[in-house]
């Protein structure tokens, strides 16, 4: 059933959520400047960047499940240690090194799921598997964010145990995988020795940047158009906008994460309707005019 990879992968969107929302919020009251969290937020995402190059690890090596639930595992306590040193902003260089770490165990939790929706899912159905994905994503982005803020804002709760919370819940979200059915490899990857995965991914990689669609691709992969990216300020610049904790936590966290996770879905079942490229670039269009009323509505 797809929407087991909405809970499956709603930590990964926890996580980013805890820090682009909570602890965000919490630094910017804390007097850290804007520049210092936009930097911490864009260098969680340097994980992401690179991790293509352990992918094959991943595929090629004991089991999704065993992947899944050990990076799952690495990425709650993350998430607790970003809780214990970001609550006043003293400690910036061990809250980047937990930032770091449960960034890098995120990479390895959506691995694990889009590994198990490539194999697991027909064709005709990866748009609406990939809504489904998406909107665990973005939801639980939302979910981590808002719930922590709002524990610490009206429950009177520590920056440390809000975290907790948030740690318990992203566990709690891997319980479907204990019944789902793991696929097996195909014979062709069960007899291809990892060295061999490398060179033959080197050799389609080159190819693919080499080839016109494939340039098309990773340009598309770079360009800023549908990434959602400034919207992980929206929380340290609440005071510019004079913005309650309380509005923090329902627009960039509950509201946000709601019409996020719709939007996923109805965005994946355009997608199995229409032509994807022109799905992209119409969405892109679509965010975009809504980025220029932004701008031009008062603050």
């Amino acid at each position: 059933a797809p929407w087991i990879f909405t809970l499956l992968i709603a930590p990964f969107g926890m996580q980013g959520g805890f820090l682009g929302v909570t602890l965000a919020y919490q630094l910017g009251q804390a007097q850290v400047s804007t520049e210092a969290i936009a930097g911490l937020i864009a260098l969680s995402y340097l994980p992401q960047t690179w991790k293509f190059f352990w992918a094959p690890v991943v595929d090629l090596t004991w089991t999704r499940r065993g992947w899944y639930f050990s990076s799952l595992l690495v990425s709650a306590a993350g998430v607790v240690a970003m809780g214990w040193y970001g609550a006043d902003g003293q400690a910036m260089g061990a809250l980047t090194v937990a930032v770091l770490a449960a960034s890098f165990a995120s990479t390895v939790i959506g691995m694990a799921v889009e590994s198990l929706i490539a194999h697991s899912t027909p064709d005709a159905q990866k748009g609406r598997a990939a809504g489904w994905f998406q909107a665990g994503n973005l939801g639980g982005s939302g979910l981590g964010g808002g719930l922590a803020l709002w524990l610490i804002q009206d429950r009177g709760l520590s920056v440390t145990a809000s975290a907790l919370s948030l740690a318990a819940v992203c566990l709690a979200c891997g319980a479907p995988l204990l019944r789902l059915a793991e696929p097996a490899l195909d014979a062709a990857h069960a007899k291809l020795d990892f060295r061999a995965h490398l060179r033959t991914l080197a050799a389609d990689l080159w190819s693919l940047v080499r080839s016109r669609p494939g340039a098309l691709g990773m340009l598309i992969c770079f360009v800023p158009m549908c990434t959602g990216a400034a919207a992980n300020l929206w929380s340290p610049l609440a005071v510019e906008w004079q913005a309650t904790a309380n509005t923090v936590a329902f627009v960039n966290g509950a509201m946000g994460g709601l019409i996020s996770a719709l939007g996923c879905m109805v965005g994946g079942y355009l997608c199995d309707r229409m032509d994807r490229k022109l799905a992209y670039c119409g969405f892109g269009l679509l965010m975009a005019a809504v980025t220029v009323l932004m701008a031009l509505a008062p603050r």
